[in-house]
């Protein structure tokens, strides 16, 4: 999107990757409608981890880092 408005102004031959499976960790996950990358809604880049995730694969100490008993 940054590159749409700030640079480009195209969005001709552009890219962009979508790691759906972790959609679950964020607090505004992406939306794509129509195969287009939509503007969030809330300010920002919609890249704020969950606090229930962050604290599940903090490394060395989450819970997904203790070996399966």
């Amino acid at each position: 999107m940054f590159d749409f408005i700030a640079v480009s102004g195209t969005t001709e031959n552009r890219v962009t990757e979508v790691v759906d499976h972790l959609r679950e960790h964020f607090m505004e996950p992406v939306v794509i409608r129509n195969a287009r990358y939509m503007p969030p809604i809330a300010p920002g880049y919609s890249t704020e981890i969950k606090r229930s995730s962050r604290c599940r694969y903090q490394f060395p100490n989450g819970e997904a880092w203790r070996p399966a008993s």
